[in-house]
C-alpha cells in the first residue's frame, strides 16, 4: 500500500474528480456524504474500540447517525475547530436544501449563493462562483478531516474495577473514615436539635 492510499488522499482526489460531472444536486449530495464518512472515519479512528456500539449508535436510528451529530461530537472532543464545525453545518444545509427541493435549484439559488457566500475555508480567499467556493471549501475541509484521522489517538477503554483487590479496598478507607464522620456529624446535629 503507498503512503498516499495509507493517508486516504487518493480517496479525496477521486472523490473532487467525480463532482465534475454532478449536478448541483448530485454534487451538494455526494460532498455532504463524502464529508459525513470522513467525520465517521475520524470518529472511529479516535473512540474505543467496540464494533457493535459503533454500528448501533452512527448507523439507522442510532444517536449519532447524523451528519449535525457527527460534526458536533468531533466538535465537542477537540477534533475540529470551530470553524470547520461551522462550515460543515453550512455544507450540511446546503445539502438539506437540495435534497428536499421539489424544484430545479442550483448553486446560484438565492439562499444557497449566500451560503456559499458565509463558507470560510476557501484557502485563496478569492470571489469564486458558489459551485466553486462550494467544492474548495469542501475539499479543503476533506483534508483537515484525512489530517486529523492520521493524527488521532485511540483512546483507551477504562478497566473494570474489581471489587475484590486489594488495590480498591485500600481505596475504600478514606470513603469509610467520611462516612464515619459524617454519620458521627449528623448525630451531632440531631442530638443538639
Amino acid at each position: 500500500m503507498s503512503l498516499l492510499d495509507q493517508m486516504g488522499i487518493q480517496e479525496i482526489f477521486q472523490y473532487r474528480l467525480h463532482l465534475d460531472t454532478e449536478t448541483d444536486r448530485g454534487c451538494a449530495l455526494m460532498t455532504a456524504a463524502f464529508l459525513e464518512e470522513q467525520l465517521k472515519g475520524l470518529l472511529e479512528k479516535t473512540l474505543v474500540h467496540d464494533s457493535e456500539v459503533f454500528k448501533d449508535l452512527f448507523s439507522g436510528t442510532g444517536g449519532l447517525a447524523t451528519f449535525s451529530s457527527k460534526i458536533n461530537l468531533c466538535y465537542l472532543m477537540g477534533l475540529i475547530a470551530p470553524s470547520v464545525q461551522r462550515d460543515l453545518h453550512l455544507i450540511r444545509k446546503i445539502r438539506n436544501e437540495f435534497a428536499h427541493s421539489m424544484q430545479i435549484i442550483d448553486f446560484n439559488h438565492s439562499s444557497i449563493a449566500s451560503r456559499c457566500r458565509e463558507l470560510q475555508h476557501n484557502v485563496f480567499q478569492d470571489e469564486l462562483a458558489p459551485r466553486k467556493a462550494f467544492n474548495r471549501v469542501a475539499f479543503g475541509i476533506a483534508g483537515l478531516l484525512n489530517g486529523a484521522k492520521t493524527m488521532a489517538e485511540k483512546l483507551e477503554m477504562h478497566k473494570d474495577i474489581n471489587f475484590g483487590s486489594e488495590e480498591f479496598q485500600k481505596g475504600l478507607k478514606p470513603v469509610a473514615e467520611i462516612m464515619k464522620f459524617y454519620s458521627d456529624f449528623k448525630q451531632q446535629q440531631e442530638s443538639e436539635q
